[in-house]
């Protein structure tokens, strides 16, 4: 008996420490923007301000049951045991959660059509493999999950709720400034 909780405790630890290795776990990651056949749906923010643009994403380690869970949620999750390594995933036994509360009260029909978008870039693809890269700068980090159609989800460290004013210009560039007859905007 002794024999087997020790053999328990070093799987557990072993799992835990080649987990920790994997820099998408364990955060809490805001969705900004979805990407598909090159046009960019940027979240849209509840008019009322309730949740405003915290779509939050993460992937995470449990120990007991041993599994790494996906976990989607706005007004609606949405949850998947998943394979990951340290540049992709796939979804576990091919299946996604969905758990249903719509129509949140707050939501508007934008956000509702949005969830419905932003839940088939992942259950459309389930088969496949998500790759993703994480990008590192100042005040936050990206991620960048990409589908198996070439379909890009982008998500930030920071809620775009919280994203003052004077910060947005890490997240969008826009030039000339000042300009005559054309600027850029780039993200």
């Amino acid at each position: 008996k002794v024999m087997k909780m020790i053999l328990i405790l070093l799987t557990v630890l072993c799992v835990n420490q080649l987990t920790a290795q994997i820099p998408i776990l364990n955060t809490n990651w805001y969705l900004t923007q979805i990407e598909e056949n090159n046009q960019i749906d940027i979240v849209p923010i509840s008019v009322n301000g309730t949740t405003g643009g915290n779509w939050r994403f993460s992937i995470f380690h449990t120990p007991i049951p041993e599994t790494i869970q996906l976990s989607s949620t706005y007004c609606s999750q949405f949850d998947a045991a998943v394979n990951i390594t340290s540049t992709d995933f796939t979804i576990d036994n091919e299946k996604i959660i969905l758990t249903m509360n719509m129509p949140c009260s707050w939501m508007t029909n934008e956000e509702i059509q949005y969830f419905g978008k932003y839940y088939d870039f992942f259950e459309n693809y389930r088969n496949d493999i998500f790759t993703y890269t994480i990008n590192n700068f100042s005040s936050y980090s990206e991620l960048i999950i990409t589908n198996n159609a070439g379909n890009k989800a982008y998500y930030s460290t920071v809620p775009l709720a919280n994203i003052k004013e004077n910060e947005l210009e890490q997240f969008i560039k826009v030039y000339p400034n000042p300009f005559k007859d054309h600027f850029f905007v780039e993200d």
